[in-house]
């Protein structure tokens, strides 16, 4: 849950709604209580609270019984935010004292049933807007666009579509390495706290490792981090039907910010499965790495997926497929500048262009320009102009050798303790020890 501060008289807009929402208007603010990820990031809440509800009716007349619950919590050091309706109360508390909130009413005789399986989502501050990043790429010499943003949801949805084409090998390959060795990955992390994976998607992969998981601890907590908040919804929900106790707290937010959006908390280990450390260049992806390893204890792990060096007649048709949906998925950027900030892009006078650079080990995504021409974003007031064949990059994809993910992973401070490949040597999935203990080696 999540309460918000709006302007007083502010009428309530359209992102006010779901199951919960409250809503108390007075002379200096407007508040609103609902779920956290129906607030977007720009408005002035303070976030990260679940509720318990008293249970009722309660007669309007009855006394001391909020004021009970209240005091036993204070004395537990446990604050809370009330909100009273017609029939009875709900206690807000913040989600990292929930379990302790319950323990003390349970102590104190009071009735408190297990939660409920519980997914949360919070949405976590933004390195800088899709605006900024459009205008600061646009204006760049050459130009460029984050490949963090093809992930709306329409981009995630034919992210989907890509991983089923038969030229991309990359999700097969990872998901028979996990298939044929997540009893291994699960026994090396143990009986974990928490599971944290950074970009998480569908979360499809993923699932391969919870089962084993979960037998070691039935109680461990799931924290993806997405950018795409329908992304983690969709994966929550699938999850939850499969693993029906699983707790999910889910982080909206760019995986590279991980450290800050993920507070510390219990025996943790960490993934990054698929090829996304690829998006970012060597030093880039040490420092991201970096803060990863920040946020975990000496001896934990992490795993980490990469795509591996192999002739440009296998990679170049991944990213460049015979269907088109890579095509589609590179343009989507355009549409999306379109649907969210005004902008005239005429995505029939751009092409796909994907090639396999050599020299850097990467294979780089380009969207080209057909023709001169002039395209007008009216919510940044800029006008960006086009030569013919000029390219807007929008993604890299380096491809590693087992000896260079080594070399990354000490350069980030963890030993890769051992390299999972799939039959054809087209993937790698590296166990990394947060360097500080002996590594604990898979079998």
């Amino acid at each position: 849950m999540a309460v918000a501060r709006l302007a007083p008289g502010e009428a309530a807009p359209p992102w006010v709604a779901g199951p919960f929402v409250s809503i108390t208007r007075t002379a200096e603010e407007t508040s609103v209580v609902c779920e956290e990820s129906s607030v977007p990031a720009g408005v002035r809440a303070d976030r990260g609270w679940r509720a318990l509800q008293i249970e009722g009716p309660l007669p309007l007349s009855a006394t001391g019984i909020a004021a009970e619950v209240t005091s036993l919590l204070a004395t537990a050091g446990i604050s809370v935010f009330m909100v009273a309706t017609f029939d009875t109360d709900y206690v807000l508390v913040k989600s990292e004292r929930f379990d302790a909130a319950c323990e003390a009413l349970r102590a104190a005789g009071h009735a408190v049933p297990d939660a409920a399986p519980s997914f949360t989502i919070t949405q976590g501050a933004q390195r800088q807007s899709f605006a900024d990043d459009v205008r600061d790429g646009l204006r760049a010499q050459p130009k460029h666009l984050s490949p963090w943003y093809f992930y709306d949801a329409l981009g995630s949805a034919l992210f989907g579509a890509i991983c089923e084409l038969p030229e991309y090998y990359v999700t097969r390959a990872e998901t028979e390495i996990l298939s044929h060795r997540g009893a291994d990955i699960a026994r090396a992390f143990g009986a974990i706290d928490r599971l944290i994976e950074l970009g998480s998607g569908s979360c499809r992969k993923t699932a391969l490792l919870l089962e084993p998981l979960l037998q070691h601890n039935p109680r461990m907590r799931f924290v993806p981090v997405d950018i795409d908040p329908s992304a983690l919804h969709g994966c929550a929900r699938d999850l939850q039907t499969r693993f029906p106790a699983l707790r999910i707290d889910a982080v909206s937010g760019d995986y590279r910010d991980a450290a800050r959006l993920v507070p510390r908390g219990g025996r943790s280990a960490g993934l990054f499965l698929g090829s996304s450390i690829g998006n970012l260049d060597l030093e880039s992806a040490v420092a991201m790495l970096r803060e990863v390893r920040s946020m975990l204890a000496t001896g934990d792990l992490f795993l980490l997926g990469a795509d591996l060096r192999k002739p440009k007649e296998i990679l170049e048709p991944a990213y460049d497929d015979s269907l088109g949906v890579t095509a589609a998925f590179n343009k989507n950027l355009l549409a999306r500048i379109n649907r969210e900030l005004g902008g005239t892009f005429d995505l029939a006078a751009f092409d796909h262009r994907a090639f396999f650079n050599d020299s850097e080990s990467r294979i780089e995504m380009h969207l080209v320009s057909r023709a001169r021409q002039s395209v007008r974003i009216e919510s940044l007031g800029m006008t960006v102009e086009f030569e013919h064949d000029e390219t807007i990059h929008t993604e890299n994809s380096y491809k590693y050798t087992e000896s260079g993910l080594r070399q990354l992973a000490a350069r980030a401070g963890f030993e890769a303790a051992q390299i999972w490949t799939d039959s054809k040597q087209r993937f790698a999935d590296v166990l990394c020890v947060a360097a500080g203990a002996p590594a604990r080696r898979a079998a």
